[in-house]
């Protein structure tokens, strides 16, 4: 039977659904991606809401659109420097300094429960202030989708893609 899906057995014999074959990328040094298995892990770390995963054959690392829990995120914000926290939770999204210190954050504290492969990380993310839902891209069963998300992110991704990222480990950040 051809569902489309793809799976990994476990121990006691059962079959484990990771993500879609059609969703599935591969990145410029081979490695197979599957994007849903990482959104899946990374909406568990309190300052992601929602995150798309971007991955181009071409290049040798992810991006992804993260939409920040906006609570958390604001706090986080304020305890890296009281003098951010006037700007508007829109300017935040915007910073990409800010950016940088999310996506470092986000990936440590991740890394360490999640057992993701250093190529399986977004090395870069760009901050999305409105919702998912808010831009149209969920479908009615709440499922992103990606061709979709793909067209209107396309030029945060691009510009993602302009300068390669920082090398891991990523600097050490106390907040």
């Amino acid at each position: 039977m051809h569902t489309g899906d793809v799976g990994t057995l476990l121990p006691n014999g059962a079959l484990k659904i990771i993500d879609r074959k059609k969703n599935i990328y591969k990145l410029s040094q081979g490695e197979y991606i599957a994007p849903e298995k990482i959104e899946n892990i990374y909406t568990r770390h309190p300052l992601v809401a929602e995150i798309y995963m971007y991955g181009d054959s071409l290049k040798s690392f992810n991006v992804a659109v993260v939409t920040p829990n906006k609570d958390e995120f604001l706090k986080f914000v304020k305890n890296y420097s009281e003098e951010l926290s006037h700007k508007s939770f829109e300017e935040l999204c915007d910073d990409p300094k800010i950016a940088e210190l999310v996506v470092d954050k986000i990936n440590k504290e991740v890394n360490k429960e999640g057992g993701l492969h250093s190529f399986e990380i977004p090395k870069k993310i760009k901050l999305n202030p409105l919702s998912f839902a808010a831009r149209g891209l969920l479908t009615p069963t709440m499922k992103l989708q990606r061709h979709l998300a793909k067209k209107i992110f396309e030029d945060a991704i691009n510009e993602l893609y302009k300068k390669e990222p920082a090398q891991w480990p990523y600097p050490t950040i106390y907040v």
